[in-house]
């Protein structure tokens, strides 16, 4: 698999569209190097945490916070389990 183009800032959104590719390349090596990429994605962003999170009496921020780090885990997650309900067509070969 090859993402092309991404920014090494893992605090960024994310361009990616491993969905799609999911009609096209091999599903053993897409799914194995899309985990790796929301991994990632994630230490980066829990290391920054790890770093920089301050003592918070709100639960609910720091369950937020937390929440964001891993996001493209939690996404790729839910992506992978909905198995190709939402992909785009337009990369399918035509029949004609």
């Amino acid at each position: 698999m090859v993402d092309g183009y991404i920014s090494t800032d893992t605090s960024a959104d994310d361009q990616h569209r491993h969905e799609d590719l999911t009609l096209v390349d091999d599903p053993q090596a897409l799914y194995t190097e899309w985990a790796r990429h929301a991994t990632w994605r994630a230490r980066g962003r829990l290391d920054r945490l790890l770093a920089e999170i301050s003592f918070n009496p709100d639960s609910k921020q720091v369950a937020m916070t937390l929440e964001e780090a891993v996001k493209d885990v939690s996404q790729a997650i839910e992506e992978m389990r909905d198995d190709g309900e939402h992909h785009m067509h337009h990369y399918e070969q035509s029949s004609s």
